[in-house]
C-alpha cells in the first residue's frame, strides 16, 4: 500500500513539474510575441506610409483642397517614399549596429513623427515632399531593424511565426490606411498615421534588447537578462549565451574581405535576387495603383471599396502565412506564391488585352480583375511577401548582419522606387496587358531560382543556417 501511495505520489510530482514545465514555456512565449507584437508597430507604421498615396492622391486632386497636385507632381509625392526608404536602408545597418534593435526603434520613431507633422501643416509642395522624405527614410530603417529584431529574439521553434508578423502588420497598416481614407481627408488620415509611432515609442521602453546585440557589444550580464526574459525566468539560459558567445568568436570582426567569402556572398546574392522577385513581381505597383487599376479595369464596384477588399486579403494571407511558414516551411510557400502570381498576372493582362481590344467581351468579365488581384495580393503574402524580410534575419552572421541587410533593404527600396516611378510609363510603352506579363513572367522566372538556389530554413537556429553556408566552402 505504501508502495502505492509512493508511485500515486511520484506520478502526481512528474505531472506537477510537467505541468509547471508547460506554464513556463508558454510564459516565455507570450513574453517573445509580446515584445514582437510592440515592434511590429514599427511595421504598421510603414504600411500606413506605403498606403497612404492610394487613398490620399485622389483627395488632393480635388478642387479646393489645400493642395491640387498635378499627376506629375502626385506621381513624384508617391515616389519619395521610396528614395527615403533607399536613403535609410542604406543606412539602417550602422544605426542599429551602433544603436541596438531596441533602442534603434525607439529613436527613430521621433523623425517619423516629425515626418507626418510635415504633411500634416504643410503650406507648400516642397514641404510635403520633405515630410515624405522623412517618413520613407523612417520605413527603410524599419523594414531592416524589425525583421532583424524579431530574428534575433525569437526561439527557433517560433522565429518562422513571428518573422512573418512584419509582412502581416505592414499589410494590416495598408489595409488600416485604405479603410480609414476612403471616409475622411488625406490631412485627417495623416493625424492617423503620425499616432502610431508615438504609441511605438511608449510600449517599446520596457521591452528588452537584442540578447544577439548585447552579447556583441560584451555585455553578457543584461544579455542573460533580456534572455530570461524572453525564455522564462526559471530556464537556464547560460548555455545559450555561451552559444552566442561562440558564434561572435567565430564570426569575428566585419570587414570588405568578408565579402569575398561564400559564407557572405552567397546568402547575399540569394536575397538581392529574392528581393527582385518580391519587386519586380509588381506588388508596389498594385498596392500603389490599387484604386487607379480597378478604375481602368471599368470595374462597376466604387475602386476604393475594392482596394480595401484587396488589403484586407493581404491581410489574411499574412495570418494563414504566419500558421504555416514553421510547418510547411520556406521554400514550399515560395514556390506555391511564384507559381500561383504567375497564373493571376498572366489572366490579369489576358483580361486588359480583351479590354484594349473588345470592351463589349470584357464588360461581360468585369469580376475578373478582382479575381486576378485577389489571388495575386494573397500568394504574394504567403511567400515572397513575408519569406525575404524573415530570411535575411536568418542568413547573414551576426556580425555582418547590419551591413549586409542594409544593403539588402536599401536594394528592395530601390526596386520599388523604379518600378513605382515607371509603371504608368511602362504601362504607356507596353499596354497595361504587356506590364502585367512582364511582372508574370518576372514570376515564373522566380520558380526555378527557388527550387535550385533557395535553402529551408525551418526549424534550424541561426547557427545551424549560418553553417550550411560555410559547408559550401
Amino acid at each position: 500500500m505504501a508502495k502505492t501511495d509512493q508511485t500515486h505520489s511520484s506520478s502526481r510530482i512528474k505531472t506537477n513539474t510537467e505541468a509547471m514545465d508547460v506554464y513556463v514555456e508558454k510564459a516565455a512565449v507570450k513574453n517573445q510575441f509580446l515584445a514582437a507584437l510592440i515592434a511590429c508597430l514599427a511595421a504598421v507604421s510603414v504600411g500606413m506610409c506605403v498606403g497612404f498615396t492610394s487613398p490620399a492622391e485622389p483627395d488632393m486632386k480635388l478642387p479646393g483642397r489645400r493642395f491640387r497636385l498635378t499627376v506629375a507632381e502626385a506621381s513624384l509625392f508617391a515616389s519619395l517614399i521610396n528614395i527615403g526608404a533607399l536613403c535609410g536602408g542604406l543606412i539602417a545597418g550602422f544605426i542599429v549596429d551602433f544603436l541596438g534593435r531596441k533602442s534603434a526603434l525607439i529613436y527613430m520613431a521621433i523623425p517619423n513623427v516629425v515626418g507626418w507633422l510635415c504633411i500634416i501643416y504643410a503650406e507648400s509642395i516642397g514641404l510635403l515632399y520633405f515630410g515624405r522624405l522623412i517618413t520613407g527614410i523612417c520605413a527603410g530603417i524599419a523594414c531592416l531593424n524589425t525583421p532583424v529584431y524579431m530574428t534575433e529574439i525569437a526561439s527557433p521553434e517560433i522565429r518562422g511565426i513571428l518573422g512573418s508578423g512584419f509582412q502581416l502588420f505592414v499589410n494590416f497598416g495598408i489595409t488600416f490606411t485604405y479603410t480609414v481614407g476612403a471616409f475622411v481627408p488625406w490631412s485627417y488620415l495623416a493625424v492617423v498615421t503620425a499616432v502610431i509611432p508615438i504609441l511605438l515609442m511608449a510600449l517599446m521602453i520596457p521591452m528588452p534588447e537584442s540578447p544577439v546585440w548585447l552579447v556583441r557589444q560584451g555585455r553578457v550580464a543584461e544579455a542573460m537578462h533580456a534572455l530570461k526574459w524572453l525564455r522564462g525566468s526559471d530556464v537556464d539560459v547560460r548555455e545559450e549565451v555561451e552559444n552566442l558567445r561562440d558564434q561572435q568568436n567565430a564570426d569575428g570582426a566585419i570587414s570588405i574581405r568578408e565579402f569575398l567569402k561564400p559564407s557572405l556572398y552567397k546568402p547575399l546574392i540569394l536575397l538581392l535576387t529574392q528581393m527582385f522577385i518580391q519587386q519586380f513581381a509588381g506588388i508596389n505597383a498594385v498596392v500603389f495603383n490599387a484604386a487607379q487599376i480597378f478604375e481602368m479595369a471599368g470595374s462597376s464596384m466604387d475602386p476604393k471599396i475594392e482596394a480595401i477588399i484587396v488589403a484586407a486579403v493581404m491581410v489574411m494571407a499574412s495570418i494563414v502565412a504566419a500558421t504555416l511558414i514553421d510547418k510547411a516551411g520556406r521554400r514550399f510557400l515560395l514556390l506555391l506564391s511564384a507559381a500561383c502570381m504567375a497564373v493571376s498576372l498572366m489572366v490579369l493582362g489576358g483580361y486588359f488585352y480583351l479590354y484594349a481590344h473588345d470592351k463589349e467581351s470584357a464588360a461581360n468579365v468585369s469580376w475578373l480583375p478582382i479575381i486576378c488581384l485577389i489571388l495575386y495580393c494573397f500568394v504574394f503574402n504567403i511567400g515572397f511577401g513575408p519569406i525575404p524580410w524573415l530570411m535575411m534575419g536568418e542568413l547573414f552572421p551576426s556580425q555582418a548582419r547590419g551591413l549586409a541587410s542594409s544593403l539588402v533593404t536599401a536594394s528592395s527600396w530601390t526596386m520599388a522606387f523604379i518600378i513605382t516611378k515607371t509603371f504608368q510609363d511602362m504601362q504607356d510603352a507596353l499596354q497595361p496587358y504587356g506590364a502585367f506579363w512582364f511582372f508574370g513572367c518576372v514570376c515564373v522566372a522566380a520558380i526555378p531560382f527557388t527550387w535550385f538556389f533557395v535553402p529551408e530554413t525551418k526549424g534550424k537556429s541561426i547557427q545551424e543556417i549560418q553553417m550550411y553556408f560555410n559547408k559550401e566552402i
